[in-house]
């Protein structure tokens, strides 16, 4: 049975994302992720501020090493990691408790050590939603390059760097993928190489940011646009300083027609 919530689906594919990524982390020898959904009521769970009722339930189990009190007190703060510096943001469950609780839910966390990791998530349910269809483009006015047009993606995330790739040459693009800034730089050095057309890259990497690499980059070749993007919400990014307001930015997951929107506006402005 279908149970209707409201919520952006974008971001919650995200919130999935995260969970499922931080689960992987937490089993290092191998292990299990199970995704279950249901109902629940909301007395259920322990210091809920949610309005009492029934609501729609997402859970996600690991069979991982689980987490200490003093981790799970800290949990939800956004840059608090447990990682070692450079494989983790801090902000991955920071963005999966603002979606959520912008949704009118919450999440809740139960965890031991050694006895693996509970996430579970309450939403509120509705009974009617009307479906609205996403404006998307059409075929005829889908951006495609120009011949010869390169496009550079950095991004540590293979599976989204792969994506944005595959999206890219549907558009007609070259494409030059790296797994970091580093790389990128280490490419544009080269000066017999195929300068880019445009630079996509993620807010938040190990090693050199986004922006930090926007700014050597457009030092090596002024002018060049740069489309951002990030899995964070542009309202975590911008609570924390991460990036200027008003710059070319795409909130992950998206589409190719999304990703052809953001690219007309920087290559073809009108």
């Amino acid at each position: 049975e279908d149970i209707p919530v409201q919520v952006d689906p974008g971001r919650f594919q995200q919130v999935l994302l995260n969970l499922a990524l931080n689960a992987r982390d937490a089993m290092e020898n191998g292990g299990t992720i199970t995704i279950t959904t249901g109902v629940r009521n909301s007395s259920e769970f322990e210091q809920s501020s949610l309005q009492e009722g029934e609501y729609a339930l997402i859970e996600v189990r690991d069979t991982g090493i689980g987490m200490e009190q003093e981790v799970l007190d800290k949990a939800f703060e956004p840059f608090f990691t447990t990682k070692p510096v450079g494989q983790g943001t801090g902000l991955g469950l920071a963005m999966v408790y603002g979606t959520i609780k912008q949704s009118g839910g919450n999440v809740f966390i139960d965890s031991q050590p050694g006895k693996g990791t509970r996430i579970s998530i309450l939403l509120p349910m509705f009974p009617e939603i009307t479906d609205s269809a996403e404006e998307v483009d059409s075929a005829e006015t889908m951006l495609i390059a120009e011949p010869g047009q390169l496009v550079m993606v950095v991004e540590d995330e293979e599976l989204v760097k792969q994506t944005v790739s595959d999206y890219l040459k549907r558009l007609g693009f070259d494409v030059a993928l790296f797994p970091n800034g580093e790389a990128a730089l280490k490419y544009l050095e080269n000066p017999e190489v195929l300068r880019p057309s445009v630079l996509i890259t993620d807010v938040i990497m190990p090693g050199t940011d986004g922006l930090a690499l926007a700014r050597k980059v457009k030092r090596m070749i002024p002018g060049l646009p740069v489309l951002f993007m990030s899995g964070y919400s542009p309202d975590v990014i911008e609570k924390h300083g991460l990036l200027p307001d008003e710059i070319p930015f795409l909130n992950k997951p998206f589409t190719v027609a999304q990703l052809s929107k953001a690219l007309k506006k920087i290559l073809r402005p009108t």
